[in-house]
């Protein structure tokens, strides 16, 4: 079981606290995120930017005002088969929804200021997952299309970010073996992506 914690400050609108992987059975620390119609601040790329800087510019929580933070919601996530390994996930955070992926590598996206499941992906259809190691997932927008782009066993898939529908533009059906083009016999070897990709 995962379980991740999300806290706030009564009068923060803002996001200023990332926390740097989610370990499973241990509890994680956020800000609520409420979008500011002004000045809407996101955690959009893993780990902050390109150059995976983990830095943000908000200071609205900082060493004066750390301790005063409240528990403002709990998730717990319930895929997770017995003897999974711990989730590394860094989740991100775009318009206020919290995208994440679970330890058995299904993607998540949740309400970031009251903790509701927005939505789930279970890229194996209720079937056993590979149990590889997963720190998260991508964001990519263009005008209204959104997207959600993340790996599960040999396959990169591209979600819907307001649901959890696959792009059926996208590759085959919404996915890309990425096997493929790799070798001649490109069935017979296994490719895993630990990290999620970058988009420059």
């Amino acid at each position: 079981m995962i379980e991740i914690d999300c806290k706030i400050m009564r009068k923060l609108k803002l996001v200023a606290f990332i926390a740097q992987s989610v370990v499973l059975a241990a509890p994680i620390l956020f800000t609520g995120c409420k979008k500011d119609q002004e000045n809407d601040r996101t955690w959009s790329v893993y780990k902050a930017d390109a150059g995976s800087s983990n830095y943000s510019p908000l200071d609205q929580i900082n060493v004066s005002n750390v301790a005063q933070l409240k528990s403002a919601w709990t998730f717990t996530i319930k895929d997770n088969a017995a003897g999974t390994r711990a989730s590394q996930s860094n989740p991100i955070i775009v318009d206020g929804v919290l995208y994440t992926t679970s330890a058995s590598q299904h993607a998540y996206a949740i309400n970031a200021e009251t903790g509701a499941q927005l939505w789930s992906f279970d890229p194996f259809n209720g079937g056993e997952s590979g149990g590889e190691v997963n720190r998260g997932l991508t964001y990519w927008e263009r005008g209204t299309d959104k997207r959600i782009l993340f790996t599960a066993n040999n396959n990169l898939f591209a979600l819907d970010a307001t649901n959890d529908k696959l792009i059926s533009s996208f590759g085959t059906s919404g996915k890309v073996d990425m096997r493929v083009g790799l070798r001649d016999t490109s069935k017979d070897i296994y490719v895993s992506s630990t990290s999620p990709g970058i988009i420059y």
